[in-house]
């Protein structure tokens, strides 16, 4: 499939390095919203990326679920378009998710609460670094 003159093997590859996993298992579990009653859907995919020549990762199988079973096939993209597209779709939302719940609102939001309340608490009402974080 990614060599398709079967020029080297997925064995080769992996020997050389080139072939990658990415998996979200952190978001398995994690409760959706429902949107004007519409329910939202977040998988916990695994991903197999293969680098390409030209230094690009190229997914070359998906799957949506963490557990193997019937019902969680493993994406290809000699599949359907469409399957691949939403199989995609589903890889980047996840992506987007755990950006958004790590690196923003972890990382960056309570991070910093943590040092903005401690400096409320601890420092007197006329020290200047108070006067900053007073935004009421």
């Amino acid at each position: 499939m990614v060599f398709p003159r079967g020029q080297c093997s997925l064995r080769d590859e992996m020997k050389k390095g080139k072939i990658f996993l990415c998996d979200y298992k952190h978001l398995e579990g994690v409760k959706t919203n429902t949107i004007n009653g519409k329910k939202q859907y977040l998988m916990a995919p695994l991903i197999l990326l293969h680098k390409a020549p030209d230094d690009k990762l190229m997914p070359i199988a998906i799957q949506l679920k963490q557990t193997p079973s019937d019902d969680n096939p493993i994406f290809l993209p000699t599949d359907s378009e469409y399957d691949w597209l939403i199989a995609k779709t589903f890889v980047r939302s996840a992506d987007f998710n755990h950006h958004q719940l790590n690196a923003h609102l972890l990382r960056t939001h309570l991070l910093a609460e943590v040092f903005a309340v401690s400096l409320l608490r601890n420092v007197p009402m006329v020290h200047p670094l108070y006067k900053v974080t007073d935004v009421c």
